[in-house]
């Protein structure tokens, strides 16, 4: 594995400035994706508000090239001090959404014109999605012979159509950012361009929402449906910290098991934050330790770590749980709760950006520019399953197969290392067999039968209190005897 330091200052930084997060409207998950494209793209990515933008970041920071992204129409970029910094930047430059200035436009080698109260549609070599309505959209004609365009808008009478995604040398243009879809699919491949990441990726199905109350019976028959339809496949599964001793955790350990004998690979989930702080760094390290150790002592080895996307956005949660492994699996961010929040993302030696798969089939696109992980959740009953397996089939992919190609991860925590590289497990340099049934490090206690506290007791007590009435009883019939002597022979003389 190389060192990480190492493979951090290898790469191309990127900064990303954007007006407004608009929640609204959810901007901030097309910023979410968008980081996690740049990372599964190999490229580390400095994320920063407009507000927070200061003379000369562009300059001191050293980067490969700086993306504008205009989430809020009525917002905008408005710092004229980025966009000062900006137009004397010679670097690469891509802008997304509204906005874009004179300059860029000549710098893109086009003229700009806006489009209002427009309806129409993306299209590209195989599909065609409808768009939203627009109130304004800009778009570039008159463009350079040396433009390489990605996607076309159409209008409904299919009379007119301009380029969707426009890139110029060094230069780009994406009048806006689809979040999934052909949308999010077109993008990421002007991406890889503009940033000479040009690469074809098979997708890596992933079930999801995989935990140790899911149910488990789903799990198992849905591993083996897809080896017997020779479809290989990942899981994102959340472990325990505490009670791996106890029978539950080695009846889930033993699914992941069989998970990962039909085909599967594991990739760990990290758990949901909740009430931490900055401080608790330490104890977020022992944790994910502990987990990795206890799934290894269950056969149970991972090839890699998943979570949320804002983990790689924040210094306490990246050092102490992504890092420890070279490959990840980003996903969607639902709700952020940051500890050391820095916007500074760093790079793995492998990431792959997780979209669901019901936004995506092999009809819209069959290979991605991006690692990408398409997601679908685990089902939780007997219907849902087949529809799961319909949907997976139906998909029509070639997916991607972590157990060849020399596809290769490396989880180093503690003394531990972990590592998987073509289709087989290494323990700290020993390599591992995953059978269906291991010998637990646990033994679990027998239950004692309990013992009545006073049985004995009570038993002599009983006893004795039969032999003290029988005598008490004797005694009164003796008693009762001779007082009716007595009694009769005053009688008498009388």
């Amino acid at each position: 594995m190389v060192p990480m330091n190492h493979v951090q200052a290898s790469v191309q930084r990127v900064l990303l400035v954007y007006d407004a997060q608009n929640t609204s409207a959810r901007g901030n998950q097309k910023i979410d994706i968008l980081q996690r494209t740049l990372t599964a793209l190999n490229l580390r990515v400095k994320t920063v508000a407009q507000t927070d933008y200061q003379a000369g970041m562009i300059k001191q920071g050293h980067y490969t090239g700086v993306i504008t992204m205009v989430n809020w129409s009525a917002v905008g970029i408005t710092n004229k001090t980025f966009i000062r910094d900006r137009d004397a930047y010679r670097g690469i430059k891509l802008h997304i959404g509204d906005g874009l200035t004179a300059k860029e436009a000549s710098e893109l080698g086009a003229t700009k014109m806006v489009l209002y109260q427009q309806q129409m549609a993306l299209k590209t070599a195989k599909t065609s999605k409808s768009l939203p309505f627009k109130q304004a959209i800009t778009v570039l004609t008159h463009q350079s012979s040396d433009a390489v365009m990605y996607g076309r808008l159409v209008t409904p009478d299919g009379n007119v159509d301009y380029a969707y995604g426009t890139v110029n040398h060094h230069d780009a243009y994406l009048p806006f950012f689809n979040t999934s879809g052909i949308g999010l699919a077109t993008s990421q491949q002007l991406l890889a361009h503009l940033f000479t990441k040009q690469t074809t990726n098979r997708p890596l199905l992933t079930i999801r929402k995989v935990t140790p109350y899911s149910n488990l019976t789903r799990l198992v028959s849905l591993s083996r449906y897809l080896r017997q339809q020779h479809i290989p496949f990942a899981i994102s599964a959340v472990s325990v910290t505490d009670n791996s001793e106890l029978a539950a955790y080695r009846t889930y350990t033993k699914a992941l098991r069989e998970v990962e004998l039909n085909g599967g690979v594991v990739f760990l989930q990290t758990p949901q934050v909740g009430g931490a702080s900055a401080s608790d760094g330490t104890l977020l390290d022992r944790l994910m330790t502990g987990e990795l150790v206890d799934l290894a002592n269950q056969a149970v080895f991972p090839v890699g770590i998943s979570s949320e996307g804002y983990w790689n956005q924040d210094a306490v949660l990246r050092k102490n749980a992504l890092q420890k492994s070279s490959s990840w699996l980003l996903l969607a961010n639902k709700t952020p709760t940051y500890l050391k929040q820095d916007n500074d993302a760093v790079v793995a030696q492998r990431a792959f950006a997780a979209t669901p798969l019901k936004t995506m089939s092999a009809k819209m696109v069959s290979d991605f520019a991006v690692p990408t992980a398409l997601t679908i959740s685990l089902p939780t009953s007997k219907s849902q399953l087949r529809h799961v397996e319909r949907t997976i089939v139906h998909a029509g992919f070639e997916w991607a197969n972590l157990q060849t190609n020399g596809y290769r991860s490396t989880i180093r925590t503690g003394t531990t290392e972990l590592v998987y590289h073509d289709g087989k497990y290494y323990l700290n340099g020993h390599q591992q067999r995953v059978t269906r049934k291991v010998a637990s490090p646990y033994k679990t206690p027998k239950p004692v039968a309990t013992q009545p506290l006073f049985k004995g007791f009570f038993k002599f007590q009983g006893q004795f209190l039969t032999v003290f009435f029988g005598v008490v009883l004797i005694a009164l019939v003796v008693f009762i005897i001779i007082g009716r002597r007595i009694y009769w022979r005053r009688l008498r003389r009388k």
